[in-house]
């Protein structure tokens, strides 16, 4: 499920972070909306409300059975980042 937070913007770009609600995430975010892209986050949805107050344009529930619908339908993205952490409620890779 995809969530928008409603903001006036100038970006010309959109940015994609997966895995918004890490630590390395939440850096990047905060990197990359002061390079002056829109940053779309995605995470778990009991993550929503802190990466709201991250101040992104859009959220997206990792665990959706939609999550790349979801995604497609909200914008192009110009840049994407996985950042990955341990937290064990995640998929691991490799």
């Amino acid at each position: 499920m995809a969530y928008t937070y409603m903001r006036l913007t100038t970006a010309l770009y959109s940015a994609l972070i997966w895995g918004v609600s890490s630590s390395f995430g939440a850096s990047a975010a905060q990197i990359a909306q002061q390079a002056g892209y829109d940053v779309v986050g995605v995470a778990a949805s009991h993550y929503a409300e802190l990466v709201k107050s991250f101040g992104l344009a859009n959220f997206v529930d990792r665990t959706a059975p939609a999550v790349v619908e979801d995604l497609v339908a909200l914008v192009s993205f110009k840049a994407m980042l996985a950042a990955a952490d341990s937290a064990e409620n995640q998929v691991k890779m490799g």
